[in-house]
């Protein structure tokens, strides 16, 4: 709600193709102006492939790198995705799973989605 109450926009951009119908399940999709997968585009490779980055702003060209962010919880396909596009990176992991790579790479890594600073 923070987020929408603050005019910022969220969309997921997920290799997952159910991520929306899993939204909808969830009951939040109604956060989201919308979803991006692969499957969407012919030659769009899913993250963490910068294709899918250069589709995402060939439909919204008001996304700038400057106030875009990535929101993820697997530094592989989320982190390097973040990595390969120019954009800071959010890590949420719950368990800790990541622990190991916290030394290695420069994500901003949170436990929580409540955690996430928005300035």
């Amino acid at each position: 709600n923070y987020l929408r109450e603050h005019n910022q926009i969220i969309y997921v951009i997920s290799n997952n193709p159910r991520s929306p119908k899993i939204a909808d399940m969830l009951g939040i999709s109604s956060y989201f102006k919308g979803f991006f997968i692969p499957d969407q585009a012919n030659g769009v490779h899913p993250k963490p492939h910068h294709s899918f980055w250069d589709y995402v702003l060939s439909v919204d060209s008001e996304i700038t790198i400057h106030e875009a962010c990535m929101v993820g919880d697997d530094p592989w396909s989320d982190g390097q995705f973040a990595e390969n596009c120019g954009l800071n990176c959010w890590i949420v992991d719950r368990g800790l799973r990541y622990h190991s790579l916290r030394n290695e790479k420069t994500y901003r890594w949170v436990q929580s989605l409540l955690d996430i600073q928005i300035t």
